[in-house]
């Protein structure tokens, strides 16, 4: 599911509600979590004012919430709270367009229904003239002899109504069963949006002491999991030249909830909460001949990545059903144990603005 990045935000004083909007300014993406910043341009009047951003996604780890205001803004943060609440229906296009697909759906079922009962109704009326045809035509038997080419086109005409009236009915059979089918579809994934455990949302209230009246930026930043990324190289290999280009990329999974366009982005090699060592480098030997050691070595690097992909998108499973069918959000905090030595970090800066839903 996915969260419009322009979220609510208002601000409430004993005077009047001010409104306001949040936008995703820059995202860091760590190997399994992510460092995203909001900003908020407010005006704000003068006194205490209460700041609250809503349908944020339960991802967020709540320790790790951070707001400041923009250097020269003539007011002080007095406090920050974080809170999880339940939300009786899924916030979200994805939801209204299922909710919207399965109203058709019910008008297409009750559509079919009444086109059976008039094929029934068809096949009691054919089956009426049948059974008067049949009367009469004993009936004429005692009295007179009866014209054969009369019977043979009443005959005929039950027959073929009759075969038509089957075939109607076969095809809204199939029709039913069909409509029944992407019903159950629809179902099933509204089923997993809303159903099971509540759906859970984040609220962040900031509080706000100014001596006047006016205008902020406000900046909102928080770890979120349920995203990370992995690196894989690509090497380019010049014979004639001698020469050898190594590129270096990064494979992002993006399931936190929350749409990412036209953000600062970052990938970090980073574990937050971990400590930091210089890296004992291994070599790795590239040959130009298969079979040697040089090729079967970048043939395991390459078996490397895509296990640390199938890691990575297991961690994120794990991660988002935690979070939001559990409940448990101590089960995505890094234990202590898991704060060891790492080698030293790298920060890869994306030149451009990126958007990754």
């Amino acid at each position: 599911m996915r969260l419009i990045l322009a979220l609510c935000l208002t601000v409430l004083t004993q005077e009047a509600a001010i409104p306001g909007e949040t936008k995703i300014r820059r995202v860091t993406i760590y190997p399994d979590r992510a460092l995203v910043a909001r900003e908020a341009k407010l005006q704000f009047p003068a006194g205490t004012s209460t700041f609250t951003i809503k349908d944020l996604p339960a991802g967020i780890l709540g320790d790790s919430v951070r707001a400041r205001l923009a250097d020269g803004t003539p007011a002080r943060l007095r406090g920050i709270e974080v809170k999880n609440y339940a939300v009786s229906k899924v916030v979200g296009d994805r939801a209204r367009v299922l909710m919207g697909d399965r109203e058709k759906l019910q008008d297409q079922i009750k559509g079919l229904q009444d086109r059976s009962a008039a094929i029934a109704t068809r096949r009691e009326f054919i089956l009426s003239i049948k059974a008067a045809v049949g009367h009469e035509a004993s009936a004429a038997v005692l009295k007179e002899k009866p014209k054969i080419e009369d019977l043979k086109s009443t005959a005929a005409f039950i027959e073929e109504s009759l075969l038509e009236i089957a075939d109607k009915s076969r095809q809204a059979e199939r029709d039913r069963r069909d409509v029944q089918e992407k019903m159950r579809l629809v179902d099933d994934e509204l089923g997993r949006l809303t159903g099971g455990a509540p759906l859970m949302k984040t609220a962040v209230t900031v509080t706000v002491e100014s001596a006047q009246a006016a205008a902020a930026l406000l900046e909102i930043s928080y770890i979120i999991v349920g995203t990370g990324w992995v690196p894989f190289y690509d090497i380019h290999a010049g014979v004639e030249k001698g020469e050898a280009t190594i590129l270096y990329f990064g494979q992002i999974i993006q399931a936190t909830g929350e749409d990412w366009t036209g953000v600062e982005l970052q990938l970090s090699t980073a574990h937050p909460a971990r400590s930091a060592k210089m890296p004992e480098l291994r070599p790795l030997a590239v040959g130009s001949h298969p079979g040697k050691g040089g090729f079967a070595q970048a043939q395991m690097a390459g078996n490397s990545l895509q296990r640390q992909w199938t890691e990575l998108d297991t961690i994120i499973k794990q991660q988002n059903d935690a979070v939001y069918v559990r409940g448990d959000r101590k089960a995505v905090e890094l234990p202590v144990e898991a704060c060891l030595p790492q080698s030293s970090t790298y920060v890869f800066r994306i030149k451009t603005l990126e958007t990754v839903p």
